[in-house]
């Protein structure tokens, strides 16, 4: 029998009665709403969206490292261990190198971003959020059947990293034994 306990992406509480969803997208758009919203890009850390800008940053860094690392440049083990523990710990340090990246994007210096997968309630996802991605609402997920039918589905999106979606499935279910 399948354990359905999974946890918001955002408040970090578990997602009962199915009353929430995963959403799908590389989260650009959102971002870039969010920092019109707050006046710029520090403030759009903070206050009520700043967890809601933490969850996607460190989803997005997670499934583009190879995208957003440094190209071409020697670094000490030591200095990409501080690198790395300053992109976990440091949203604004986050959200400040995906969008200097998105600028590479947009003179053709750079591919798009992968999409992400990010599990919500239904209370934390924004409107405007949902406006422009893909919502799966929990109970069309919520059994190993209709994981797989949806992880058959993604297989053939360019901008789907299946790894990612795996992680977004074991944060559901669990790790699936074989």
């Amino acid at each position: 029998m399948t354990t359905f306990n999974p946890t918001c992406g955002v408040c970090k509480k578990p997602v009962v009665a199915f009353a929430g969803g995963i959403l799908a997208n590389n989260f650009i758009v959102q971002l870039n709403h969010e920092i019109a919203e707050a006046g710029n890009w520090v403030a759009a850390t903070d206050g009520e969206q700043g967890a809601q800008v933490n969850a996607v940053t460190l989803l997005l860094l997670d499934a583009n490292k190879e995208a957003l690392s440094p190209r071409g440049q020697t670094q000490s083990f030591k200095q990409h261990l501080l690198d790395r523990r300053m992109d976990r710990a440091a949203h604004k340090n986050r959200l400040r190198k995906i969008l200097d990246y998105q600028e590479r994007v947009a003179q053709g210096d750079a591919p798009e971003l992968k999409d992400v997968y990010l599990l919500l309630h239904d209370r934390c996802a924004p409107q405007s959020w949902l406006d422009f991605g893909f919502w799966i609402p929990l109970e069309r997920i919520n059994d190993h059947q209709k994981a797989l039918g949806w992880t058959m589905q993604l297989a053939g999106k360019h901008t789907t990293d299946l790894r990612v979606w795996v992680q977004t499935l074991e944060g559901i279910f669990g790790r699936i034994a074989v």
